[in-house]
């Protein structure tokens, strides 16, 4: 069962299934009010994540593995409709359950590891937006694994998104023609291309668990971190973008952060997860990922060079477009104007 299957990762999820397995059904479930792409294949429901009854469909269909891409609007939604999943899961008596958080969960810190391990714990503080939700989702799954140890979990935390359509935190701070830095700091970042998510998350359906190291984190609950080869500069990956940089002064940049969660226009709408993720590292080890049997096809400069194509075929689109638009107006105003002369000479004989 995929959850949230109109939203561009279920929806590329549940394709990938219904292209590669003969063997599975998949069930899409999303909001009453999703416009699901058609594909006939997929065996969808209306419903919302924190509908209570899906226990009744994940008993009736005898679901086995669940995965939860839904992308829910407003605070708090993606912990509620996280918290009924996982209720109806255990009385279902659904075995796994599989979602996506981030590597951003760790935090952005100058005393960071050069690359942090998924049992580090606890997670970052004074977090704001969908990175507080993430983390107030996993301390939930943390909780909800000590009490339902039947329950397998497997959260992908990976790196920074990067690819031609995706809709991620670091794609729409590359989208436009200028983005933010904070002016003398350059952090290496750790990427993933869009395609290689879908991978892993097709991987997690069939893949061994790896145990946690530390004693702390429940034996069901598996945390992977997902991320290409090579890690790129901030500037570096502005300038293979295209995308000029604006440097501030860090003090002027959280000062102006703070003013903007008054207006329409919030610091989030433009930045990853905040400027310190524009000012210190965060990187994931990826032992794990290797142990898990899970290797990457893209590495970061293949994921960052099919967005800056996408983004400059755009860019060509859109002047092509203004061109044309601008050749038709020229046109026909010099109809009108040959048209008007005619009268006139028409007139004067």
């Amino acid at each position: 069962m995929v959850t949230g299957a109109a939203s561009y990762w279920g929806h590329q999820l549940s394709r990938l299934l219904l292209d590669n397995d003969t063997t599975h059904c998949v069930i899409g479930v999303d909001q009453p009010t999703a416009v699901l792409p058609p594909d006939d294949r997929l065996d969808f429901v209306t419903a919302d994540t924190r509908n209570p009854r899906l226990a009744d469909l994940m008993r009736l269909e005898q679901v086995d593995t669940l995965y939860y891409l839904d992308q829910p609007a407003g605070p708090g939604r993606l912990v509620a409709g996280l918290k009924n999943l996982l209720a109806c899961c255990a009385q279902a008596g659904v075995g796994h359950l599989i979602w996506v958080s981030s590597t951003a969960v760790y935090g952005p810190h100058p005393s960071n590891a050069a690359f942090i391990s998924e049992d580090q714990f606890p997670y970052t503080q004074d977090s704001e937006g969908i990175l507080a939700e993430l983390i107030a989702a996993e301390q939930l799954c943390f909780t909800f694994a000590r009490q339902q140890p039947e329950l397998r979990q497997t959260i992908l935390r990976p790196a920074h998104i990067v690819g031609p359509t995706a809709s991620s935190p670091l794609n729409r701070y590359l989208a436009g023609a200028a983005a933010p830095m904070l002016l003398g700091f350059d952090p290496l970042l750790q990427l993933l291309h869009e395609q290689d998510l879908l991978l892993a998350l097709r991987h997690a359906l069939d893949a061994e668990p790896i145990t946690a190291v530390s004693a702390q984190i429940p034996p069901n609950l598996h945390h992977i971190n997902i991320a290409a080869e090579g890690l790129l500069p901030l500037t570096r990956l502005l300038s293979l973008t295209h995308t000029l940089p604006l440097p501030l002064l860090h003090p002027l940049a959280y000062w102006g952060s703070r003013l903007l969660r008054a207006t329409p226009w919030q610091p989030a709408d433009i930045l990853p997860y905040g400027w310190d993720f524009l000012r210190y590292r965060c990187v994931g080890a990826t032992e794990r990922q290797t142990a898990w049997g899970f290797a990457p096809q893209h590495s970061s400069l293949d994921a960052v060079s099919d967005l800056a194509a996408h983004k400059q075929g755009q860019t060509r689109g859109t002047a092509v477009s203004h061109l044309a638009q601008d050749e038709q107006r020229l046109q026909q105003t010099v109809k009108q104007r040959q048209q008007t002369r005619a009268t006139r000479s028409t007139a004067h004989e």
